[in-house]
This record gives C-alpha cells, sequence and structure tokens, in this order.
C-alpha cells in the first residue's frame, strides 16, 4: 500500500541553453551526473539525477537547451526535450534574471502549459542580478503564464535551492519510489564515462571544438585486478581539429586523458587505464546513421 506521506515523480527542466540545467542536477544530487561547460549546448542527451530525501524522491530530467538548429545534431537535441515534457510529473522551468520575460517565453509558451502537468519556474543566476530587478520580473512571469511558484536560485551557489526542493516536492503525486533509493543517476557507468571525457576536451580546448567532438567508449571491462579497462576514441570533423586536441609534443591529449581518468576513478570509485584514440569524422553531426553509431537514438 503507497505510503500517503511519500512522494515521487520526474521533474523534466526545460529552458534555453545555457540557463544552468546541468549545473542544478550536479548541485542537487551532490554529485556530477551532468557535463558543464561556459559554451551553449554542452547536455545532448536526456539524462536523469535522482534526488532522494525522507519522503520523497525526483527524478530530475536534464534536457538538451533549446536553441536555432543547423545540423542533424541540433535538431535531435531540440526533438529529445520536447519529447521529454510530455512524459513528466512536473516540468521546471528555469528562466534567466536579466532578458525579458516576452522573450523567455518564445516557443516555451505551448510546451508549459500541459493541462495537469505543474510548472514551477526557477529564476537562475540570481547572484548575478539586484534583488530589487527581479521583483518586477516576477510578476511579469505571473502575468504571462500560470506557474504554481516562481522560485529565484543560484544553481552555482545553491542559493534558495532548498526552497526550490520544498516546492517540488509539494506538487509531485503521492506514489512510491521509483528507483531504488541509493541510485543517483540512470545513466550507464559507460555513458558518463565518455561525456567525462568529452567535458574535458571541451575544458582544455578552450571552446575551440564544443560541438564538433563526440566520444565512443570502444572497450569498458573490469579486469581480473578490479582496474576498469576504457579505451576510448575521441572523434572531431577535420584534420586540424584533431591537431588542436593533439596538441604540441602530444601534452594537450594528455592532459585530456589525465583530469579524465581522475574523474572517473573518484565517480567509480576504482582504478582507471584509460586510453583515448582521435579520430577525423568529417560531417558526422549531419549524417544520422553515423549519429547512430556513436550512440544518439536517431
Amino acid at each position: 500500500m503507497t505510503d500517503i506521506t511519500y512522494r515521487a515523480g520526474f521533474a523534466g527542466i526545460l529552458g534555453w541553453t545555457n540557463v544552468g540545467k546541468s549545473t542544478l542536477v550536479n548541485l542537487l544530487t551532490g554529485m556530477k551526473i551532468a557535463i558543464t561547460a561556459d559554451c551553449p549546448q554542452t547536455t545532448r542527451h536526456r539524462l536523469v539525477g535522482i534526488v532522494q530525501g525522507d519522503d520523497y524522491q525526483i527524478a530530475f530530467t536534464d534536457t538538451p537547451g533549446i536553441h536555432n538548429p543547423r545540423n542533424e545534431l541540433s535538431r535531435h537535441m531540440i526533438k529529445t526535450t520536447w519529447g521529454t515534457m510530455v512524459q513528466m510529473d512536473l516540468i521546471l522551468w528555469m528562466v534567466f534574471p536579466d532578458r525579458p520575460v516576452v522573450k523567455q517565453l518564445q516557443i516555451f509558451q505551448s510546451h508549459l502549459e500541459q493541462p495537469g502537468v505543474p510548472l514551477v519556474i526557477a529564476i537562475n543566476k540570481i547572484d548575478t542580478v539586484s534583488k530589487e530587478s527581479l521583483i518586477p520580473l516576477i510578476d511579469e512571469f505571473y502575468k504571462a503564464i500560470n506557474p504554481v511558484a516562481i522560485v529565484p536560485i543560484s544553481a552555482r551557489t545553491g542559493l534558495n535551492t532548498d526552497r526550490l526542493l520544498d516546492v517540488i516536492v509539494e506538487n509531485l503525486p503521492v506514489s512510491e519510489p521509483i528507483f531504488p533509493i541509493d541510485q543517483v543517476t540512470d545513466q550507464p557507468e559507460r555513458v558518463i564515462a565518455s561525456e567525462y571525457i568529452r567535458e574535458q576536451v571541451i575544458a582544455h580546448t578552450f571552446q575551440e571544438l564544443p560541438h564538433v567532438v563526440a566520444v565512443d567508449i570502444e572497450l569498458f571491462r573490469y579486469n581480473d585486478r578490479g582496474t576498469l579497462e576504457i579505451i576510448a576514441t575521441i572523434y572531431v570533423e577535420k584534420q586540424s581539429q584533431k591537431g588542436i586536441i593533439i596538441g604540441a609534443g602530444g601534452e594537450m591529449i594528455k592532459k585530456i586523458g589525465s583530469v579524465s581518468r581522475q574523474m572517473i576513478s573518484t565517480f567509480l570509485d576504482c582504478r582507471v587505464d584509460l586510453r583515448l584514440w582521435i579520430k577525423v569524422n568529417p560531417g558526422w553531426r549531419s549524417d544520422p546513421d553515423r549519429m547512430r553509431r556513436l550512440g544518439f537514438q536517431i
């Protein structure tokens, strides 16, 4: 019999690209589930970060940020986002604190107004603006759309995120837990490993290659000594991009491998043997067949 005091459900996080969705998921779960970077369109896949409490379980569903699509990959990312929203128990729409409401609502409004699905608005990055500027913004959002609550937060510092959790829990259905109580994500270990590697490519190439990189895990196994052996191929679209990742004397790829290895080892709590390869795959972002071979559900 369901405990009438326990609530659980899926909270879909929606927003423009670079609004801080992945940062919020990592903060609330207490683990690096989603990769982050100071460039748009970092998140490419739907992923779930699970937040547990004594009387609740929230499955936060992070989605690719909305942007203007320029290739098959971009179109796939946006399709993933809209498709995810129709399966949610609650929609958490993250918005900027310094952009007009009418511009932030563009293309979103029809997806936010789903009958029977509570809408919570989180105004993120409030540590970058004055408190006084938030009052008229909140009023405008209430007039433009019908959320159950608007909560100003900072996903970077954690400011007011406890209040956000309370509001979300209050609006989730009474339910048994959806996932085991010790689970923090629905992502397989090898997917998280590939995303850690992609994040480090972006970080170490100083945003020169944020969108052309894909990572394919070709080997992921624990040997008889308990060491996790990983062979991963980093795909780019041009020979010059391959050179950037390799770096002078191979120094760049060594740095990417070293940090990635440490991150994977910390997350999985094991010794990791990581080997990286780089291959040129021209135009892969515009080819559905090659995207499928790289793990995208096209």
